[in-house]
């Protein structure tokens, strides 16, 4: 038999990675927090953007395609954490989930993040409860040290306008701009701020509205001046789109043409 002398450089390869494949091996009983783990629950609420005043905020209500993030204080057994997370309604049914697990960099089992989202988006207008339990562990079997809960209300149904006749006039004086817009929704449109660029490839104007109240499934014409810009002549060169927000901080409005 031949006996083949390594090199000791070959030698200091091998090592090196029998090295960083030990690295993969995660000890269960080794804590490096020996306390119990705790959690926060983060979640953005919805973002409202004035449209007089031009400033925005976060509100209270929260996105019917509502996300939030879980994060754990240590390394936790995802094993017990799926099993731990509950969304209720109002009725206190349970909500199915979507979770999504930060792995940790050693232990595809362990996580110290996960991203909660519903299969389907909420209900508009309704109260939520996210929960916690204390059954989730630590990779050493330790319990998070008391429940976290988290009530929430989603964003109420959206204003739905739709766009049925749009106009744009012009002639000697300032050009005009005609909307006929219909409330296709089942509540009734408040304060509702609307405004139409039109342009060509030399200039724009702008038009703005206003909509005090539309009741459902009632239609209203709204006729505009130039709020801005110059007469850009002729209807067949201008491109107009319109865009629309409510005053009140709790509601979205869709423009359907």
């Amino acid at each position: 038999m031949i006996h083949k002398k390594l090199h000791p450089f070959m030698i200091l390869s091998l090592a090196l990675t029998f090295s960083s494949c030990s690295t993969t091996y995660v000890n269960p009983t080794k804590d490096p927090d020996p306390g119990p783990p705790v959690v926060d629950v983060v979640a953005d609420s919805k973002f409202f953007l004035n449209p007089v005043s031009g400033t925005g905020a976060h509100t209270s209500l929260h996105d019917i395609d509502f996300v939030a993030q879980l994060r754990f204080s240590e390394t936790m057994n995802i094993g017990t954490v799926e099993k731990s997370i509950l969304l209720l309604d109002s009725q206190n049914q349970v909500v199915p989930l979507k979770l999504t697990y930060k792995s940790d960099l050693y232990n595809y089992r362990a996580s110290t993040s996960v991203e909660v989202k519903p299969q389907k988006p909420l209900a508009y207008n309704q109260t939520y409860q996210l929960k916690v339990l204390k059954t989730a562990e630590d990779i050493t079997g330790q319990a998070l040290v008391q429940e976290k809960q988290m009530d929430f209300t989603t964003e109420k149904a959206p204003v739905q306008l739709r766009i049925e006749k749009s106009v744009y006039a012009f002639g000697a004086g300032e050009p005009t701009y005609t909307l006929t817009l219909k409330n296709v929704a089942a509540d009734p449109a408040q304060k509702v701020h609307l405004w139409t660029r039109c342009e060509n490839s030399f200039s724009q104007v702008e038009f703005r509205f206003y909509l005090p109240q539309l009741a459902s499934q009632a239609s209203m014409v709204l006729t505009a001046e130039v709020f801005g810009g110059q007469n850009i002549g002729g209807a067949k060169q201008v491109v107009c789109k319109t865009q629309a927000l409510a005053e009140s901080q709790d509601r979205e409005v869709w423009l359907l043409e």
